[in-house]
Formats: structure tokens, sequence, C-alpha cells
């Protein structure tokens, strides 16, 4: 699987501000990954950090790095996207999402998934749903039904299966019905 290196340098000014002395010497840098999903390959992006420690041991500096989608998490941002996708646009099961993976040797349980997609939906689109509802709330009449009814009229044959959708008028408060 192939690597990129990431590196978040400390620049001269930072270490001169946390040790104006000049005393100070590099250790190695921390090194973290993050695994990023592009749609039928996968790519392990490896971060340098750089950390200076003062010679008395008390000042440490690290250079700056990104957020992180989950603290801690080797999820990226492309890699919730390919899950999310894959549930919820493709209706593909987790479980088939992860045996898929496998194929590409990238092993992750299917709790750890459904783990990501619970607090990324909490974390990043909690406002959205709330926004939504509000605006759902904003109805008289709510009805949502997947239960098929026989249409006559509309010159389709008998017993084949139609749907009738209601959308509410705001203005008149009637609703309108048509077939599907």
């Amino acid at each position: 699987m192939p690597v990129s290196t990431v590196s978040h340098p400390v620049c001269e000014a930072q270490l001169q501000r946390a040790f104006p002395d000049g005393k100070y010497k590099q250790l190695p840098d921390e090194v973290y990954k993050r695994l990023a999903f592009h749609p039928a390959s996968f790519e392990v992006i490896e971060h340098h950090v750089e950390v200076f420690v003062s010679t008395d041991g008390r000042t440490f500096v690290r250079g700056e790095r990104p957020a992180d989608l989950l603290r801690n998490s080797i999820v990226t941002p492309s890699l919730a996207a390919g899950i999310y996708n894959a549930k919820y646009v493709n209706a593909q099961p987790i479980q088939r999402l992860v045996k898929e993976f496998e194929r590409c040797n990238v092993f992750l349980p299917e709790p750890t998934m459904c783990r990501w997609a619970n607090v990324c939906s909490d974390c990043y689109l909690k406002r959205i749903y709330d926004r939504l509802r509000e605006k759902l709330n904003d109805y008289h009449v709510l009805h949502a039904d997947e239960t098929p009814v026989e249409v006559r009229k509309d010159g389709r044959p008998a017993r084949s299966r139609s749907y009738i959708v209601g959308v509410p008028d705001r203005i008149t408060g009637s609703t309108s019905f048509c077939p599907l």
C-alpha cells in the first residue's frame, strides 16, 4: 500500500520565541498515521511532526498539524465519505464493505466502521438533522407511508404496484395527492 509523508515543521521564529537563549535540541519526530480512502484504492498518509525540547527538558515545541476528523483515529474525511457513500447511497451493508476492504488488504472491523459513521454523524451532521426536523415540524400534517395502493385511472393494469404521495400546500392548507 503506498505511503505519503506529510511533514509538520517548527519554523525558526517559533523556536526563537520558545527558546530565546538558543539552547534546545531536536528530538525524533512524532509519527502518526491516517488512512485515506480513494475509490478503488487506499493510501496510508504518514505524518511527521517535528519536536524540539530545551536542553533542560522543561519546554517542548511541536510542529502544527491539521485537526483530525476523529481524534487519534486513522479515519480521514475521504474514508468516512467512502463508508457513507457505500452505506447510504449504494445501500451496501457495512459487512459487505468490510469484505470489499479486505480484498484490498485493508482490515477494518465492522464495529469500527459503524462507530465512525455514528460518531461522525453526531459530530458533523447533527446540526443538519436538527434543521431538517425544524423544517418538517413547520408542516401542519406530515405523513409518510410506503403501502402500495391500486390506481386504475391512469391506464395502469390491475394489480400493479402503485404509491400515493401527499404534498401539503402551505398557502391553502390543503394536500394534493398524486400517484407514483
